[in-house]
């Protein structure tokens, strides 16, 4: 049986290229007889190029290889209590720390950013820390592309 799957894409100068190599990645990913509806959304302020065009269709793909098999999904936040807040100025201070001493690393961002979020109990804020906390993961794994070229499909 054949399903829907609504992806938006960011196209920004240089990336529009991108596009049909993703919704055939994506179509290869979950078969031609999938429906794909692909909305793109012209990128305000400054440009992504196509490395991170190519990191968020991969997360998009991820996440509608999630909701094919759990389904929509809605659990509790269990976000905000006091021993999270606590991991959070302990894990800011790792990363000043580190970066002050010229060790810091993706690791201490991305921690740094955990931690604030799961300190949250306020869901605008939370959502705030979430948000900067996907881009920490995808700045990391443009790095990571950067460095070593971008990772095999699973």
């Amino acid at each position: 049986m054949a399903g829907t799957h609504r992806i938006t894409i960011t196209l920004t100068p240089g990336s529009r290229g991108e596009l049909q190599r993703v919704v055939n990645g994506i179509r290869d990913q979950f078969g031609r007889e999938q429906l794909i509806h692909v909305t793109a959304v012209q990128a305000t302020g400054e440009a992504a190029d196509g490395a991170q065009a190519r990191v968020l269709a991969e997360i998009a793909a991820e996440r509608a290889r999630q909701d094919a098999r759990w389904g929509e999904q809605n659990h509790p936040d269990g976000t905000g209590a006091p021993a999270d807040e606590t991991a959070a100025a302990t894990a800011r201070r790792t990363c000043e720390d580190n970066f002050r001493d010229g060790k810091g690393t993706w690791r201490d961002i991305f921690l740094e950013e955990v931690h604030e979020a799961i300190a949250e109990a306020d869901p605008v804020r939370l959502r705030a820390e979430l948000v900067q906390t996907a881009a920490v993961a995808v700045n990391w794994i443009e790095a990571i592309d950067r460095r070593n070229g971008p990772g095999e499909k699973d």
